[in-house]
């Protein structure tokens, strides 16, 4: 086991701040920080090349041993911490969190299989409209660490077969 300090930084000048260029969105000036000390084992990195097709990433299902019983019982089924940028230099990366028991066509099934998103259509992870897959995007150099307790399938695809990559370290908790 190991322990992993994220912490989390947000400032910025009230939106009166001049030079104007440096205002904030807020009325007064913010500073905030979040630190946490985290228990974790395996650690897993990986580089994705991302297509316009959403190509799985993580099977839930298989590193929660199949139980879907997210963060309680042994140490693999208590889910994970990721990190995840786009180090692509110009597109999008799209990702969504799908749920093993969709069907596209039909909707919840109650099914134990996954089902990929469509590569085009109305679940899409590149949809415009609301229904999509999409659970975030993340432009050029930007980031999330977020918890996921493998409940669905993580994938990912990228708005043109550009080159954009995906950088993701998964940490299992401990």
């Amino acid at each position: 086991m190991g322990v992993i300090t994220p912490t989390l930084t947000l400032t910025s000048n009230a939106n009166t701040h001049t030079p104007t260029a440096a205002a904030g969105p807020l009325s007064i000036a913010l500073s905030l920080t979040a630190t946490d000390s985290l228990v974790v084992d395996t650690v897993e990195a990986e580089i994705h090349s991302l297509v316009v097709a959403p190509t799985l990433i993580y099977d839930g299902s298989a590193l929660s041993l199949g139980t879907e019983t997210p963060s309680t019982g042994a140490a693999n089924q208590k889910g994970s911490y990721l990190y995840m940028k786009n180090t692509g230099a110009a597109k999008a990366a799209y990702i969504g969190f799908v749920s093993s028991c969709l069907d596209n066509d039909a909707g919840p099934t109650g099914s134990d299989t996954p089902t990929a998103p469509a590569t085009s259509g109305t679940t899409a992870l590149n949809a415009a409209t609301n229904v999509t897959l999409r659970t975030f995007t993340l432009r050029p150099s930007e980031f999330a660490f977020l918890p996921w307790d493998y409940a669905g399938d993580l994938y990912a695809s990228c708005e043109h077969s550009d080159g954009t990559t995906l950088e993701i370290f998964r940490f299992d908790r401990g």
